[in-house]
């Protein structure tokens, strides 16, 4: 009999945790799993689910009050979870999290959370991130994305840890190591997470050394606004790029010479995998969690301390007087990914865990 399995997520829209279910989703459904995914809304623009997958849309309950709609989305989730007959069910960020929480007691199904973000930081409202956390540990099991991510759940006893597949064209690309740089590239949602400001400044401090190079950053989000006014204040107009959303990364990080992430916090970062797979000479800060895992200070990228701008300008001014060093770093970057985070290598593992879940 096969194995019936249902995520659920808001959208496939857009982010790195939206990316990972539409590749577990189709990789399973190909391994003969009985898989179905809930939304809570589509979108024009969605990450690509297989033919065998089966797509569930929650109503919308715009006009209801924040408790009613609450307990309708959970009462909707149990009716599916139930009609399904599911043997797992996995839901990805917050709000799916509680309301799978508390729509999956009393039944047959294995509930497993999955910790995508610093569980101290994420969500942003303490209420909501106390309750997640609440949630999570009280799982019959918790996938995590790094062993960092592990010591915030100290009392959750039944755990594996299951990394981000990295889309394999990245892999496949062939990336030019040009003897000069003359473009810096970020990619990640516009917000107070990500950090962008400190990037800004640190590229201020050397922008007059480097009068070729420009800084272009790549997605949308709350803090555009700001990011504009600093990059005028700065009087680097004409330098610092906000890009905006692109459907063209592997393209854009081919046109790029160091990729940047800057973040205060994250899970395990997407974008630089992705870098990383490209074979781009990266720099990032040492945040929690996720860099620490991927980058071997010096061997394949560069860390620095988590605000430091002083440390970021020195580490792009390190990269962009030193091509062999690039390459160096990119080169090794490229084979880590390759070694650990291939899309095979994910999905035996994570089949693995959930055989396991489901034999216990």
């Amino acid at each position: 009999m096969k194995k019936k399995i249902v995520f659920i997520i808001l959208s496939l829209f857009g982010g790195g945790a939206e990316r990972v279910v539409s590749i577990l989703a189709n990789a399973l459904a190909g391994r003969n799993w009985n898989v179905s995914v809930i939304l809570y809304q589509r979108k024009q623009w969605e990450y690509p689910l297989s033919e065998n997958v089966k797509l569930h849309v929650l109503p919308s309950f715009e006009q209801d009050n924040p408790i009613a709609k609450r307990v309708k989305y959970i009462a909707h989730i149990r009716k599916i979870l139930t009609e399904e007959k599911a043997d797992v069910v996995l839901p990805f960020l917050a709000i799916p999290t509680v309301h799978t929480f508390f729509a999956s007691r009393g039944l047959k199904c294995r509930f497993i959370a999955t910790v995508r973000n610093n569980p101290d930081r994420y969500p942003d409202q303490r209420c909501l991130r106390l309750l997640v956390n609440c949630c999570t540990v009280r799982a019959d099991c918790v996938m995590y994305q790094t062993e960092e991510q592990k010591s915030f759940f100290q009392k959750a006893k039944n755990t594996f840890i299951v990394h981000n597949p990295v889309n394999p064209d990245m892999l496949k690309a062939d990336f030019p190591y040009r003897a000069a740089v003359t473009n810096i590239a970020s990619f990640g949602r516009l917000s107070v997470q990500k950090d962008h400001q400190l990037l800004i400044r640190a590229f201020s401090r050397i922008a007059a050394e480097y009068p070729q190079v420009s800084l272009q950053i790549f997605g949308e989000g709350e803090e555009r606004a700001e990011l504009e006014r600093l990059i005028a204040q700065l009087e680097l107009c004409g330098r610092v790029w906000l890009m905006g959303s692109t459907d063209h990364v592997l393209e854009r990080m081919l046109q790029s010479d160091i990729f940047v992430l800057s973040s205060a916090y994250e899970g395990l970062p997407n974008a630089l995998m992705e870098a990383m797979a490209v074979g781009l000479p990266c720099v990032s800060t040492r945040c929690p969690t996720g860099p620490g895992d991927l980058i071997d200070d010096g061997e394949n990228g560069i860390l620095v301390p988590v605000g430091d701008e002083t440390a970021m300008a020195d580490a792009l001014r390190k990269l962009m007087d030193d091509s062999g060093l690039r390459k160096r770093l990119g080169t090794n970057a490229r084979q880590k990914i390759a070694d650990q985070y291939t899309v095979e290598r994910v999905i035996s593992d994570f089949v693995q865990e959930l055989e396991r879940q489901i034999a216990g």
